[in-house]
């Protein structure tokens, strides 16, 4: 969850405000295709008896491994979105 916060942060400091929903809508969109996807790979993974459970957790750690790796090389936030500049 904790990642969730941190990733929402990010992108709202990058988009407009006006495009909240449709940045919102598309990162639900991709992390519930993101699970089914995992779902399916892991069922088949295990009923064809080329992993089993414990094995697993390799791909999970390399998944997550990459997810930090393509994060280190987003863009900056240029503005926070809790501390807006008075004009």
């Amino acid at each position: 969850m904790a990642c969730d916060v941190a990733y929402y942060t990010y992108i709202y400091a990058t988009v407009d405000k006006e495009k909240y929903q449709i940045v919102t809508s598309y990162t639900y969109s991709a992390i519930y295709i993101g699970n089914l996807f995992a779902a399916v790979v892991s069922q088949f993974l295990v009923s064809f008896n080329w992993m089993d459970y414990f094995e697993l957790n390799y791909l999970s750690l390399a998944g997550t491994s990459l997810a930090f790796v393509i994060a280190l090389f987003l863009p900056p936030v240029r503005q926070s979105i809790y501390f807006y500049p008075k004009i």
